[in-house]
């Protein structure tokens, strides 16, 4: 059962403080700057505390927020430190996000002297990840979790899949959980997005442009995406940028030069500012085989662009309305991705634009920061 001190949105508020290893690029990082921003800018006082002050969202963390480096190697190593903040400080709410990140924050509320309201952020489903990952870390974090989350006063799923994961995949009860959409949609993304991007593709466009966003990992199976358009350019002509870093570049690199794309699909890396490319793209494809909340599907919706998902465990047929605002496909299938390619490309005025006229006004309702930043401060002050 959970215990929740009795907090007002007021003058009693004193401080939130929001706990994450690092700003590396991410979107779990991206939201926790989002809700830090946020709720600094409603009058609160709020510390963004991470276990090593690094990485490039950083620069997006206003100075009315305070950064609070634990200097720690590894996130493991962070508890110490953070137990002398949580006593030294005396936050009135922690927040956490991310596995390894929400077992420390337990422990640290468990051996802390000062008692504080603790919420922790599961933002990917279990059962998926550990199918598709089955690393001896990846298997030991689901048996830490079924130890530890029920410790936490509150635990915050950003969607309906994840939450049915935590119930039955560590055994939590349902009434310790609330989902919370992604906090990911408000003015400067709509201002962000109006920049330039710089990649000759879209600021000199000659053929359609499909996006995809992520870390470059198996979880997010650009494999896939790229033999799809492979055989879509075999009769059409477009091309491919997929932005984001990660371990698996040189496969897909690979891949790439071996289906002889090398001049038709772009690799950039990580940007700060991906919105831009979303909203000069033609369709964007979320290609994943499983997600939690997926930040840059509602993100392109939010933006007006045609999407394409597959129906991956974690929240897309959720957020596109079980096909209403976009389309699905099935998980880690090249060949109907190519037919959904053919299909959105060929129709890009009508009828998909007006769908997504639609879908912008509901991603402002559903994922707007400020209605979901509420929905946190309900959730960790009891209100």
């Amino acid at each position: 059962m959970r215990w929740l001190t009795c907090l007002k949105c007021d003058s009693t508020m004193k401080q939130i403080s929001l706990f994450a290893p690092s700003m590396r690029g991410g979107g779990a990082e991206r939201v926790m700057v989002a809700l830090a921003t946020e709720l600094s800018r409603q009058g609160m006082k709020v510390d963004l505390v991470l276990a090593k002050a690094e990485g490039p969202y950083l620069e997006d963390v206003p100075a009315s927020v305070n950064v609070v480096d634990l200097n720690a190697s590894r996130i493991a190593f962070a508890l110490p430190a953070l137990n002398r903040y949580l006593n030294s400080t005396k936050p009135d709410c922690l927040l956490s996000t991310l596995r390894h990140a929400n077992i420390i924050a337990i422990l640290a509320k468990l051996v802390s002297k000062h008692r504080f309201v603790l919420g922790v952020r599961e933002a990917n489903t279990i059962k998926a990840h550990l199918e598709n990952d089955q690393s001896t870390k990846e298997r030991i974090l689901p048996f830490l979790m079924k130890c530890f989350y029920n410790r936490a006063d509150v635990v915050i799923a950003v969607s309906n899949d994840v939450k049915s994961d935590l119930m039955s995949c560590i055994k939590m009860q349902g009434d310790n959980i609330v989902v919370i959409n992604n906090p990911v949609v408000s003015d400067a993304f709509y201002e962000l997005s109006e920049a330039s991007t710089g990649h000759p593709w879209l600021d000199e466009k000659s053929e359609p442009v499909v996006l995809s966003v992520g870390r470059l990992t198996r979880q997010k199976d650009f494999a896939s995406l790229i033999r799809a358009f492979s055989d879509y350019r075999k009769s059409h002509s477009a091309r491919l940028i997929i932005l984001g870093e990660g371990e698996e570049r040189a496969s897909l690199e690979g891949l790439v030069a071996e289906l002889g794309l090398t001049d038709f699909v772009s690799l950039p890396g990580f940007v700060s500012n991906p919105f831009c490319f979303m909203k000069q793209s033609d369709v964007f494809v979320l290609s994943s085989l499983w997600e939690g909340q997926p930040n840059a599907l509602i993100q392109a919706l939010a933006l007006g662009v045609p999407v394409i998902s597959t129906d991956c465990p974690g929240g897309s047929r959720d957020i596109l309305k079980a096909g209403k605002y976009g389309t699905l496909v099935p998980v880690n299938s090249p060949e109907t991705l190519t037919l959904a390619l053919r299909d959105v490309l060929a129709t890009k005025a009508d009828p998909v634009r007006p769908r997504t006229d639609t879908a912008r006004t509901y991603c402002r309702l559903e994922f707007g920061i400020q209605p979901v930043a509420n929905q946190y401060l309900n959730a960790l002050t009891g209100l």
